[in-house]
């Protein structure tokens, strides 16, 4: 991991997508092939950004518009838009 400034609002705004979804923390390790303490410290942790196959593989799993994303990363607000993605659950998501 790297350390950045804006990871706090990064691993807010995963937790809130994930809540969004009524995922557990679990379920989004299932869906994006992480360990759950990956996703814990990836919502958890100030200070560090993941490393981009950690970021690419929440992005594909979360359903994010990749230019969202990238904003997310650098620290932005998720759009409206994104907020109103539909809710499924893990196992609709990775094969």
């Amino acid at each position: 991991m790297r350390k950045t400034k804006n990871a706090n609002g990064f691993g807010a705004a995963i937790r809130a997508l994930r809540e969004k979804r009524q995922w557990s923390q679990p379920d989004l390790a299932h869906a994006s092939g992480l360990s759950v303490v990956t996703i814990c410290n990836v919502e958890n942790k100030a200070g560090v950004t993941p490393q981009r196959a950690t970021l690419n593989a929440l992005r594909d799993a979360l359903q994010i518009d990749p230019t969202e994303f990238e904003a997310m990363v650098q620290g932005d607000t998720v759009s409206d838009e994104q907020d109103q993605s539909e809710q499924a659950g893990p196992d609709n998501h990775r094969q």
